[in-house]
């Protein structure tokens, strides 16, 4: 049976975030702060409360899963990624390239989903796509340089 407050898929996922490991139910009740009964009930599959958005993150941060984030994102047709975290002041630069090249691959992306929406690929459309791909690449070939400079002897 689905919960009358969300996608039956949704409410799967929650359940099997929060039940992944025993005693994981109380850390993220204590993250919150909810009570534990709280976070029962969303993680109930047979008859789940509503998920509340503002859980999310420290969900995903207690558990290390971004599950709950891809259904959400795979029902808005979009999808997200794990940026790198400089584990140096050095690095910090390979993340901010990392983030730039995400940005223009999604602009990329964006321009494709709006071409292509009447069915139909215009030429001016085309030059526009190729445009954005080519940033894509550019920043994608920044990423690669910067972390050749960072490789160590």
């Amino acid at each position: 049976m689905s919960s009358k407050r969300q996608p039956r898929e949704l409410t799967d996922v929650i359940a099997d975030v929060i039940h992944a490991d025993r005693g994981l139910a109380k850390v993220i009740a204590d993250a919150l702060p909810a009570s534990l009964a709280a976070v029962y009930r969303v993680a109930d599959r047979h008859d789940a409360d509503a998920l509340k958005a503002y859980w999310i993150p420290t969900i995903c941060r207690v558990t290390r899963s971004f599950a709950i984030l891809d259904v959400l994102e795979r029902a808005v047709g979009r999808v997200a990624f794990v940026l790198p975290r400089a584990s140096t002041a050095d690095h910090a630069d390979i993340v901010h390239h990392s983030a730039r090249a995400m940005t223009e691959v999604g602009e990329a992306l964006a321009r494709i989903a709006q071409s292509i929406a009447d069915g139909t690929i215009t030429p001016e459309e085309r030059t526009l796509i190729e445009r954005e791909i080519d940033d894509a690449h550019t920043a994608l070939a920044a990423v690669r340089s910067v972390v050749a400079q960072k490789v160590a002897a």
